[in-house]
């Protein structure tokens, strides 16, 4: 399971390079909720 979730990470890490400004934005939209739920 460990090489399989690196792999996962690995293939997000390389999309997130390439992802073009909509990406980005649903990206941010993900870590803006994950801090409302933090606070």
């Amino acid at each position: 399971m460990a090489e399989d979730s690196a792999d996962g990470v690995a293939h997000l890490v390389f999309l997130c390079r390439r992802a073009p400004v909509r990406f980005r934005r649903i990206r941010n939209l993900l870590f803006s909720d994950l801090r409302r739920n933090e606070e």
